[in-house]
Order: C-alpha cells, then structure tokens, then sequence
C-alpha cells in the first residue's frame, strides 16, 4: 500500500526539499537554534533583495527621465 502525502507534507517539500526527506526518515530537528538563525538569515536577505529591486527600478526610471529631458532640451533649442 502506498503512503498518502499530506497537504503539509507538500507544503514542507515545496519550502525545503531535504527538510522533506530528514521529516520522511524521522528525523528530529535537533538543531532548531541554528534553523531559526538559518529562517532569520533568509528573511532578512529576502528584504534586502527586495529594497535593491526596488532601488534599481528608481534609477532606471531616473535615467530614463534624465535622457528625455536632455533629448528634449536638445531638440526644442533648434
């Protein structure tokens, strides 16, 4: 008989592969300091990523912006 997977059970092994697999064999967690770290690292660098998308976005539309209006000074002199 195969073994049912839960939604749960899908839910780990999508965030974590081999999370999936340690909870599979029985593993327990005996390290949950250095995971909590681990999840804190990770959120962290998730904001940081996200705040250099979105600075990134700015200047190019900053640059955009700049050489419009120097194409447009350029252009309304003549």
């Amino acid at each position: 008989m195969k073994k049912r997977i839960t939604a749960s059970e899908l839910g780990v092994y999508v965030t974590c592969k081999r999370a999936w697999w340690y909870q599979n064999l029985g593993l327990s967690r005996s390290n949950s300091q250095k995971l909590e770290a681990g999840q804190e690292y990770h959120r962290r660098t998730g904001i940081e990523l996200v705040l250099l998308n979105g600075g990134r976005i700015f200047l190019i539309a900053l640059l955009v912006f700049a050489v419009g209006m120097i194409l447009y000074s350029l252009l309304s002199q003549g």
